[in-house]
């Protein structure tokens, strides 16, 4: 299985590196973070550590909302961006 990036071992949840680019990106700490969409920082820590087994989308949504707000972007954009996995195409053989 191909994954979107490429340091990403077949362990690794493309949640977790789009939740920790993203707050990254926006120059919070799990703890800035946390506080401005009140959730648990341990919860954040989970997400990208991948230590979750269900998805809890209210926490997901405030997350995007404050990550947006930092960022200057729609919350909608970065739910897709958070949860689309984006496996590379299959390469096949092209035309001569």
């Amino acid at each position: 299985m191909a994954y979107r990036f490429p340091f990403m071992a077949p362990t690794v949840s493309p949640i977790r590196v789009t939740l920790r680019a993203l707050r990254q990106e926006a120059d919070l700490t799990q703890v800035e973070l946390a506080e401005r969409a009140r959730v648990r920082q341990a919860t954040i820590s989970s997400l990208e550590q991948g230590n979750v087994t269900r998805l809890d989308l209210p926490v997901i949504e405030k997350l995007c909302i404050t990550l947006g707000e930092a960022l200057g972007k729609k919350p909608g954009d970065l739910i897709a961006r958070l949860l689309v996995y984006e496996p590379d195409k299959p390469k096949g053989k092209g035309k001569r």
